[in-house]
Formats: structure tokens, sequence, C-alpha cells
């Protein structure tokens, strides 16, 4: 009667507590069985999501990825690293030579522009002067004859003065885009970036704590400043000694950024580098049309240290003083004349 009960409180058929009363218990064999059965069930638990495999479209589920330059930077990034299966090192490294290698026509016609400036400037130094000096003196047709020859000097060479400014306004943008990418990439922290460094850098999302790769960036600055800029312009005197105190003062200015930013800065500079080193070929030259400056036009095109400069300056500022004085001088005679004139005729 009491099984009955207990059937109908649960609704169940006494069969059913029939076979539930009657059953045995399970041996130690059984238990162990279904207990190494169920320990071997993987959980997801277990499996953090840091662990699991970069896909296109994660950037962007994080926030990035957008419409801006940045943005596009850090899908172009992602798409490398997912498509092709590079570390994220070799993704940064081979990403920023690729852009740097279709912005090399720029490099090249920013050092021959430069190169064909430094052969003009002499020529064009010349008219400039003899137009200002014309300009103080009143004499408008000869400072309208050397903006003429001037004009015509640039044209007959092709080139502009502008021209050394193009590949600093092209490549600047680049560089700040890459580096706000970059910083944003880290501060997201994909698995794969904490992982995808190399030697002493694994993780490219902290620091470089042995500040390998900021003394690397900062040595390739400094050759770049001692071998001269890629723009096909050296550096002497007051600008190469502040080139230098940069170069120090990068160390402890990149040191606190994650590893991927110094990274692509060495990276960056190391081509420059090379483009600076190959520009300076004869052959290499030759090839490109890029014109040979004689070194004494070279020495002639720019003073040799600050006070120079400051020397030269306050000379042509004491000829312009002197001209002023004189067209004032001048001015005060005719002044003069022409009141005695209108006096005699008074007369």
């Amino acid at each position: 009667m009491l099984r009955i009960a207990a059937a109908a409180r649960t609704r169940l058929p006494v069969f059913a507590h029939r076979r539930i009363l009657n059953a045995r218990p399970l041996s130690t064999t059984n238990t162990t069985i279904i207990t190494a059965t169920t320990s071997t069930i993987p959980t997801t638990t277990d499996t953090p999501i840091t662990d699991t495999i970069m896909q296109i479209g994660d950037l962007k589920a994080a926030g990035l990825c957008n419409w801006t330059p940045p943005g596009m930077i850090e899908a172009l990034l992602e798409n490398v690293h997912v498509s092709m299966g590079l570390p994220w090192w070799l993704t940064i490294a081979s990403t920023t030579l690729c852009i740097r290698l279709l912005l090399s026509p720029i490099n090249i016609y920013t050092i021959k522009s430069a190169a064909r400036l430094r052969l003009i400037h002499p020529e064009a130094q010349r008219l400039m002067t003899e137009s200002q000096h014309a300009h103080l003196a009143g004499d408008e047709i000869k400072r309208l004859q050397c903006a003429k020859e001037l004009q015509d000097l640039y044209q007959g060479h092709k080139v502009s003065p502008l021209s050394p400014f193009m590949l600093p306004l092209v490549t600047g943008p680049v560089f700040i885009s890459f580096f706000l990418a970059l910083r944003d990439i880290a501060a997201v922290a994909p698995a794969s970036f904490q992982t995808g460094g190399l030697l002493w850098f694994k993780d490219l999302g902290a620091t470089d704590p042995y500040f390998g790769l900021p003394i690397l960036a900062a040595t390739s600055f400094l050759l770049i400043t001692e071998k001269g800029m890629e723009t096909g312009t050296p550096v002497s005197g007051v600008a190469k000694n502040v080139f230098r105190g940069l170069a120090v003062l990068m160390v402890p200015f990149t040191a606190s950024f994650p590893a991927a930013l110094p990274l692509y800065w060495f990276t960056n500079s190391l081509f420059s580098l090379a483009m600076t080193l190959v520009m300076k070929n004869a052959r290499v030259k030759k090839m490109l049309d890029i014109p040979n400056v004689p070194a004494a036009v070279e020495q002639a095109k720019a003073p040799s240290s600050f006070m120079d400069g400051v020397r030269a300056g306050m000379a042509i500022s004491e000829q312009d003083d002197k001209l002023v004085m004189k067209k004032t001088v001048d001015e005060e005679k005719e002044t003069r004349t022409n009141k005695k004139k209108k006096m005699v005729g008074r007369k």
C-alpha cells in the first residue's frame, strides 16, 4: 500500500517504482567508468576566449576598423594577419615596408627636386636679392624682371621651391595613422597580439622590458641624421645637433609605449636609411636622372654653422637698411627740390 500511495503521489506507474526499489546499487567498476567518462568531456568554461584564433571582424567588433585613416590601417593589418597567417611582428613589418614601397615614387621625386634646387640655389639667391633691393629702391620694372627670371629658372629645371615639402606632407599623416592604429590594437590586446612578438618582445601590447626596440629605433634615426635625410637634403650645423638630441630623447620617450610602436618606428627608419644610402649611389642617380651637386655648390648652398647664418642674415639686413636710408634721403632731397621750384615759380 505504501508503494502504491507513493506511486500515486508522483504519478508514476507501480512497475516503475518496483524497478527503482529493486534496482541494485552500482558496482565500483561502473562508478569508475562513469567518472572517467564524464571527466574527459570538455567544458566551454575551461577554455578562455582569449585562446581562440583571431578572425576578420574581431577588431571591428571591439570598436576599431572604422573609416578614419587609423581605422583603415587597423583593417589592413587585421586582414594581412588573418589571411596570410603571419605573426603580428611580421604583419607590422611587412605592411610598413609595402606602404613605404608604394610611396617610394614620392621619395624619388623629392630627392630629385632637392638636388635640382641645390644646383640653382646660387642663381635663385642672386635674383631674389636683386628683386628685394629693387623693391626697396622703388624700381618696379627691375623687380618684375627679376621675378620673371626667377620663375623661368624654376620652370626650366622643372622644380618648385615647395617640392621638398611633398614627402613630409604625405608620409607624415601615414606615420601618425599607423601609430594611432597600433596604439588602439595594443589597447584592445587580442590574444594573438600578446604572443605575436619575437625574441625578447613576445607581448607587443606591453612595453619592451629591455629597451631594445627603443634603442634600435633611436639608433636608426641617428644614422639617418648622419647620412643625410631621405629628402636628399644634407643636415649640417645646428640642425644636425638638434636631431642628434632628438635621437637621444627618443629612447625614454618610446620606452613607455607598447612594443608594437617602436617596432614600427624601427622598421620605418630602416627603410628611410636604406632609401638614403641607395639614392647616393652613382648608378642609381644616373638611372633615375638625379643630378649630381658639385661640392662647391653644396658648401655654398647653406651656411656652414648657425652663427654663419646669423652673420649672413645681419649683413643682408644691414644692406637693406642702407638702401632704405638712401631711399629716404633721396625722397627728402626731391621734396625740398620741388618746394624750391614751387617757390621760384610763385616769385
